[in-house]
């Protein structure tokens, strides 16, 4: 049931009950976001005994990238969304 109706459910949980939605809703993101930093932040991090230079050869941006998705997929989506949303017009005072 849920799989089929859930964002309806929650849409009409938030309809009612706006506040209780969206206290529940920045809890549960911001658990989802802390795990997933925690995540991308050890996938991040070279080894101990790597040293500098063996690390800018082995760097890869396409292969973090590659990987970013996979890693934080909340935050992706998240960060996309922001990205890729238009952006109002800002009218220039005359």
């Amino acid at each position: 049931m849920l799989g089929q109706h859930g964002k309806v459910i929650l849409n009409s949980i938030r309809a009612r009950q706006p506040d209780l939605a969206n206290q529940w809703a920045v809890a549960v993101s911001g658990e989802i976001l802390t795990e997933e930093g925690r995540r991308l932040a050890k996938y991040l991090q070279p080894d101990e005994n790597q040293t500098m230079s063996e690390l800018l050869v082995q760097f890869s941006l396409e292969w973090i990238m590659s990987e970013a998705d996979r890693i934080p997929p909340t935050l992706c989506q998240l960060l996309c969304g922001i990205a890729t949303k238009p952006q109002p017009e800002v009218k220039e005072k005359v």
